[in-house]
């Protein structure tokens, strides 16, 4: 008997089942990242170093170790942090935020594009990814690009379907201004939306509709304009240099090679989703969102083709005149998951309906129903599953790498036990060696020195001291010359306990640091009768 719509599937066939599903697994996976408090890391570390030690108008001016930041991220965070602390929660509390947001708002995005099918496998995808999961505890602006994208491609599809409607078209003008604030690459979007919108503002639109598209359009060039000449420009050029050397991969060749690169890109982290990295799934996402878009061109909708085209051709474009890097890093490519992910939902749709269609097998015609719900059944639960397997190892290795863990550890075995009356010495500044460092140190509470000096006369009477050094070479005369500095001060010390760790932080290619903390005691003098005896 033939399966019709109104025939009742199992249970485990339906879609509402996995659409929360998919949900649920994101949105915990999102959760139990965040509350494990991973230690920040390099980029977090260099970004928060710049929002402590600068004030909000210094903010809008170059950035120290190479970081390039939008100015409502930065100023966002500054306020959160002057309110709440530098606690790992209220670091990634926005991104957070951004990226179970961005989880929601898929599904009614994904829904306008193309039906539900196509909605519940890019709302799979874009919960139960890797990428898009990590970036949402990860202090940075990251999955505030993915959802400002969302967003304005949200938007976008709205005015493309109702040309002679204005709400959309009043919400862009909204929306413009702050998604350039927070997203340097929404820019990307923003051009691509207002290309996609031209035919239709020329051809249906009414007056009312042009003036609104034309205020979106000046905004949003204004916006940019301004923003980009008063201060990412100034952020770009401080790190020039060093941007340069790491997104080399990530500009393309001016010459022949150009093909071959444009095919390692397009099968590389930027494609590779959910599993993330530079190989592996990206040989089935690729080809599947090259026929989604084949399958929008068939249809005639080259209005949406444009819109969710446009922003990979203009990032590409950034990236010859070596403005924004393109390809080999997801991270910095998270405006492109809302393309990535509704294109590849609809190349799979489009794949199931050509098996169902050609299909020899009699069973196969007779219950297509059947076999488009087994099939998408399918494809969510193995997100499912992926979420299922991801979380126990998060458990496992709380970080992102070991080197944060290291000088976290290092620095809490100091500062966590330490009295009023400790005194912590840092032989060296630790500043040239990683963020990482420096961040676990001037988020404490407890005072520091860092001129390898300490209070004698105050560990007479009471107290302790901790000694830290840091360098690319182990300090073997770490503890005698502190013995030495204090004898010559009459103060006798003894050492009660020694840490010593090899932390290799920052860029991959950086030399590992070696770190040592050694805790001393004031050997109490002794008496007469202990001389005596």
């Amino acid at each position: 008997m033939q399966q019709t719509e109104t025939t009742a599937p199992p249970i485990w066939l339906r879609w509402r089942l996995w659409l929360f599903a998919v949900i649920f697994a994101g949105v915990l996976w999102r959760i139990i990242d965040y509350l494990l408090c991973f230690p920040v890391w390099g980029d977090e570390a260099s970004l928060g170093v710049n929002i402590l030690r600068k004030s909000y108008v210094q903010l809008t001016g170059p950035l120290q170790i190479d970081q390039v930041c939008p100015i409502g991220f930065l100023w966002l965070s500054k306020l959160l942090f002057n309110t709440f602390g530098t606690s790992p929660m209220v670091l990634r509390f926005v991104p957070l935020m951004a990226g179970i947001c961005a989880i929601f708002l898929t599904w009614p995005v994904a829904r306008h594009f193309s039906g539900k099918r196509v909605a519940l496998l890019a709302t799979a995808l874009v919960a139960c990814s890797l990428e898009t999961a990590r970036y949402s505890t990860d202090f940075k602006p990251y999955s505030i690009d993915f959802l400002t994208s969302l967003c304005l491609v949200e938007l976008g599809l709205s005015a493309i379907r109702k040309p002679a409607d204005w709400r959309a078209l009043l919400g862009l003008i909204l929306i413009c201004v702050p998604a350039i604030a927070f997203s340097y690459p929404s820019i990307f979007v923003l051009a691509s939306v207002g290309l996609s919108l031209l035919p239709g503002m020329i051809l249906k639109a009414g007056r009312r509709e042009r003036i609104l598209y034309c205020v979106f359009g000046i905004l949003s060039i204004a916006a940019f304009v301004i923003i980009f000449f008063t201060i990412s420009r100034t952020q770009m050029n401080a790190a020039h240099t060093a941007m340069e050397q790491y997104w080399r991969e990530s500009f393309p060749p001016r010459n022949i090679g150009v093909l071959w690169w444009l095919i390692e890109v397009h099968f590389s982290n930027m494609m590779n989703y959910p599993l993330g990295g530079g190989a592996g799934t990206a040989f089935i996402i690729t080809p599947l969102c090259v026929l989604g878009a084949w399958r929008l061109a068939i249809k005639r909708r080259f209005a949406v083709l444009a819109l969710l085209a446009g922003p990979f051709i203009l990032t590409f474009i950034a990236a010859i005149f070596h403005l924004y890097p393109y390809g080999f890093k997801g991270r910095v490519e998270q405006h492109l998951v809302p393309s990535i992910a509704l294109l590849w939902a609809l190349g799979v749709v489009t794949l199931v309906a050509w098996f169902v269609r050609n299909s020899r097998s009699m069973w196969v015609r007779r219950n297509p129903i059947w076999i488009w719900r087994a099939a998408i059944s399918w494809i969510c639960a193995g997100f499912v599953v992926f979420v299922l397997v991801c979380i126990p190892l998060d458990f496992k290795h709380p970080y992102i790498s070991p080197g944060p863990q290291i000088v976290r550890n290092l620095v809490n075995a100091v500062f966590k036990n330490a009295g009023p009356d400790t005194q912590i010495v840092i032989d060296e500044k630790p500043y040239k060696y990683a963020s990482e460092i420096q961040w676990n140190l001037i988020t404490q509470r407890h005072p520091y020195r860092t001129d390898g000096k300490f209070d004698a006369a105050g560990l007479k009477i009471a107290g302790d001291l901790w000694v830290m050094d840091f360098g690319y070479s182990f300090n073997k005369n770490l503890e005698q010359q502190t013995l030495a500095a204090a004898q010559k001060m009459d103060l006798h010390l003894y050492v009660a306990d020694r840490l010593n760790y090899t932390i290799r932080v920052g860029y991959y290619l950086n030399p590992p640091v070696y770190a040592q903390a050694i805790h001393f005691l004031p050997q109490a003098p002794l008496s007469l009768n202990q001389t005596a005896h």
